[in-house]
């Protein structure tokens, strides 16, 4: 049957189910400083990528995914990943077309700017909305939008912040009506990042410079001003190298990592090379050669699920705090 054939048929059915549906007052969030209003209690929703599934997870509601996407078309060949492709099926490997999701008929669409949508695509909250299939927004993605209707203002966006991942826990237990289960995974994760933070605090030392590493062999890909990972390299007490960069993610070149020279590298682990891999890529390089973290050999391997919004963040944080203690520990002792 032609594509074409299929996205009339999906549109000829989510029309009719939305004609004969019962009127409900529904569940009304902000996201992305619009209110949006979602059906009490959704239970046919599609997710996009490892992070925002794992945010259902973590809330108990997996028995609400009808489907994922954009799981297994980018090198995210972690474990978990192979699980949640093993539970759910995934309607596209990178980012769904407005077919993919029409032809299963979701009652909410969950979803990100540059996580399984971009500006000005086929797949957006609007061109949803024409469906009655509401989206809810990853709160670290409203950047991209809020540059787009304030050009030339993005100075004043503050950078990405822990704030922006418990914003999206309390929006989902709304949604769900699982407001206890959301506080209690808040409470929980801030009870352990201010401890980590205490304990920061009291060496009284400056924050070591980090550079994420992502890809990248002319230009390195790196998290910016932001993206996730600044916010998660501050909690653990360092100072992302590219923090003033005004994006998400994005290139710089190598001559400015040599200039800022870092202490510690964060690699994005996509199971395609290991850190020596990495380190042996970073000597041959003449420009970064000479860094402290490269000299000293100060490098750590994180998932893409770690370092995206997501549950697995506050590990994440946890793991760069404690290199950061052995570093520490390891100046003190020369």
């Amino acid at each position: 049957m032609k594509k074409s054939v299929l996205l009339l048929l999906a549109i000829v059915c989510l029309t009719i189910t939305s004609a004969f549906a019962k009127d409900t007052q529904g569940i009304t969030v902000d996201v992305c400083g619009q209110p949006v209003t979602f059906p009490t209690n959704p239970k046919q929703v599609i997710v996009h990528d490892i992070n925002m599934t794992e945010m259902m997870l973590t809330l108990g509601l997996d028995d609400r995914i009808k489907a994922i996407s954009g799981i297994s078309g980018w090198y995210k060949t972690s474990e978990r990943s192979q699980v949640l492709l093993k539970r759910y099926h995934e309607i596209s490997p990178k980012s769904p077309t407005l077919e993919n999701i029409l032809v299963q008929s979701p009652d909410m669409f969950f979803a990100g700017w540059n996580y399984g949508m971009r500006m000005g695509g086929e797949v957006t909250p609007q061109s949803l909305a024409r469906f009655n299939i509401p989206t809810y927004i990853l709160s670290e993605s409203c950047i991209h939008q809020n540059k787009a209707k304030n050009a030339g203002s993005s100075a004043e966006n503050q950078a990405a912040n822990i704030a922006l991942l418990y914003n999206d826990i309390s929006n989902l237990g709304k949604i769900f009506q699982v407001e206890d289960k959301a506080h209690q995974v808040i409470a929980d994760w801030k009870k352990t990042l201010e401890r980590i933070q205490i304990e920061q605090k009291a060496k009284e030392v400056k924050p070591l410079k980090v550079f994420v590493y992502d890809s990248g062999d002319d230009k390195p890909f790196t998290a910016g001003k932001f993206g996730m990972p600044t916010a998660l390299i501050s909690a653990a007490g360092g100072k992302n190298i590219a923090d003033d960069i005004e994006a998400s993610w994005g290139t710089i070149p190598w001559e400015v990592v040599a200039a800022r020279n870092p202490d510690l590298i964060i690699m994005v682990d996509y199971n395609q090379q290991t850190s020596q891999d990495v380190m042996a890529k970073l000597r041959a390089i003449p420009a970064v050669a000479n860094t402290t973290a490269v000299i000293n050999n100060q490098i750590i391997t994180l998932g893409y699920e770690a370092l995206t919004p997501g549950p697995a963040n506050i590990h994440a944080v946890e793991m760069i705090s404690a290199q950061i203690n052995v570093m520490h520990q390891q100046k003190q002792s020369h």
